[in-house]
């Protein structure tokens, strides 16, 4: 019973991952990683207690990003807390939820996501399943990174106080 579980646990997973690579460099709203601001203040910056803006969704692989829909100050903010909680938003939902964290390896991982479910709004679904895939995270000059599928693909953050 475990097994088959896993099994659809599994496919799942993948079926996410398939969607989430999906998008491809043409895309609308899809343009080189090269044209986001970087500053070198940022990787000072604490991963927690600084609230997070997503920018976008990072393709490694062809060095650019889809920036998220819809761009509202409101939307796509994300706090991480020393106590392994975080809280934020989606495109319209309230989530929270819980992480565990290894700094020395930069290894990140969502173990609990909770949220209100009122349907989401255009690029919402896609960042909330691209949480729960996290496995990694830097902090760079253009913001916080937040890696899934073997680092091919990233959430960008920037803080919401600006440089």
């Amino acid at each position: 019973m475990a097994m088959k579980k896993s099994k659809i646990l599994s496919c799942f997973l993948l079926i996410i991952i398939t969607t989430l690579v999906a998008c491809d460099e043409n895309e609308p709203g899809t343009v080189s990683l090269n044209q986001i601001k970087k500053y070198t203040s940022y990787p000072d910056l604490s991963f927690t207690d600084t609230k997070w803006k997503l920018i976008g969704f990072v393709n490694a692989k062809n060095n650019t990003i889809k920036i998220a829909q819809p761009e509202s100050d409101d939307c796509y903010v994300l706090t991480f807390y020393p106590d392994s909680t975080f809280q934020g938003k989606t495109s319209i939902n309230q989530v929270f939820g819980k992480y565990e964290i290894n700094s020395t390896t930069g290894a990140l991982k969502i173990v609990q996501f909770i949220g209100t479910e009122i349907c989401e709004l255009q690029d919402g679904q896609y960042y909330a399943d691209a949480l729960l895939l996290i496995d990694a995270f830097a902090i760079k000059e253009r913001g916080l990174e937040l890696y899934y599928d073997n680092k091919n693909y990233s959430l960008l953050f920037k803080p919401i106080t600006e440089f």
